[in-house]
């Protein structure tokens, strides 16, 4: 479903919609979902931190998604005054530094504190499509050349997967929490799929760094 507002367009899948209306209505959906929302509110938080650093060096917010597997923003394709690469890492470094912030300000309330020094840390893996991964993307674009970029983007994206998924394997065993392992899967699926995707050949002949 799609909204526009005087701002941007507010995209949110339908799926979302139903599964929020069952956490609100039925007391055992609210029982399951209850930390998946609570966390929910901090990842809108996180996209909420690109969205004030990229307006700030005149960026447009075209689109904000809402979907059950996150929140994200989409930005103008005219780059604006975000041509300069420290500006674009900027931008992308805002959300993690957001939570990093918001677990310091709350770092006496353990819930809170722990869900967004997670956020910060993972987000800052060189993994698609991972604030970490458009950082290093940045960085690397004023040293190689595009080919080389990609490769060694993907190198590293397997290699952080692969050990976030035995760090996943470890918490299964020692708190019984496969939190780690699924979010794992969720970013191996969306890999696969964006280098499957025809924009990846589009991509491939240009960066926008």
């Amino acid at each position: 479903m799609k909204l526009k507002t005087p701002f941007f367009y507010v995209n949110i899948e339908i799926t979302f919609i139903i599964i929020l209306l069952l956490f609100f209505i039925s007391p055992k959906v609210h029982k399951l979902l209850y930390y998946y929302y609570a966390c929910y509110l901090f990842i809108v938080y996180h996209e909420l931190g690109h969205m004030c650093i990229a307006t700030i060096v005149g960026k447009k917010v075209k689109e904000f998604k809402i979907t059950m597997a996150g929140v994200c923003i989409r930005l103008d394709e005219g780059m604006g005054l975000v041509d300069s690469r420290i500006l674009q890492i900027l931008v992308y470094i805002a959300g993690p530094i957001s939570n990093l912030v918001l677990a310091m300000i709350f770092k006496n309330n353990n819930m809170i504190f722990d869900v967004n020094i997670f956020l910060f840390l993972i987000n800052l893996l060189p993994i698609y499509p991972l604030d970490g991964y458009n950082i290093l993307k940045c960085v690397l674009s004023s040293l190689f050349e595009i080919k080389k970029i990609y490769k060694i983007l993907n190198e590293v994206s397997i290699t952080c997967i692969v050990m976030l998924f035995v760090t996943g394997i470890v918490q299964i065993f020692i708190s019984n929490n496969f939190s780690i392992v699924i979010f794992s899967i969720y970013l191996i699926l969306l890999k696969n799929q964006y280098y499957r995707s025809e924009k990846y050949d589009k991509i491939i002949q240009r960066i926008r760094c």
